[in-house]
């Protein structure tokens, strides 16, 4: 494993969105260090037409090699990569309040989840127990840009709650389970901070 300070002086030079090349400059130092991270770094930001389906079939053997080491996770939970960082963690379901705040703040910590773009709870069933347990973890998702909230319950005091801790978040389009029902709320789209 690498020293994280180390590590922190690549990672703050990494943007999904931003330029290919230096995350190929820090697959080269992975690389250097017998790390076969830096291999499904330099396969995934690879854009050469040419050889794209033979990198594609290669990128997903390292990916089954070194993603458990990097990113164990959960069978609850889906991870997509971009670049050779988890790009995208989703909970399909939850199992209990305290796990999922764990469970997140563990994968949000792992130096491959550092560029994580998207966690979403789409549809995961949760309630105001599991916002709690969320917003446990503010300051880590604070650093995601897209937060999916949408088709989850909650209550007008909780959908207040996730407004003021996250003050960009898209929370306005929601409704209630019937019109005489006002005691609890669904969001229909994904929930957005800083988009």
């Amino acid at each position: 494993m690498h020293d994280r300070a180390e590590l922190d002086a690549f990672l703050t030079e990494l943007s999904l969105t931003g330029p290919v090349e230096p995350f190929l400059v820090f697959a080269d130092w992975l690389q250097g260090r017998g790390d076969p991270w830096g291999e499904l770094i330099a396969v995934q930001c690879h854009d050469d037409a040419a050889h794209r389906h033979a990198l594609m079939l290669a990128g997903h053997g390292l990916l089954a090699q070194v993603a458990d080491r990097l990113c164990p996770h959960d069978a609850l939970v889906g991870i997509a990569w971009q670049r050779g960082f988890v790009g995208t963690i989703a909970f399909s379901d939850s199992r209990g309040t305290d796990w999922l705040g764990d469970e997140l703040a563990r994968l949000l910590a792992l130096p491959a989840a550092a560029l994580v773009a998207e966690v979403s709870f789409t549809g995961a069933h949760l309630d105001d127990d599991d916002v709690r347990a969320l917003l446990r973890s503010r300051r880590l998702l604070a650093r995601v840009p897209r937060l999916g909230l949408a088709h989850n319950w909650f209550s007008p005091p909780t959908v207040a709650a996730l407004a003021h801790a996250f003050p960009n978040a898209n929370l306005a389009d929601q409704r209630t389970s019937s019109p005489d029902d006002l005691d609890r709320v669904v969001l229909q789209r994904s929930w957005r901070g800083d988009d």
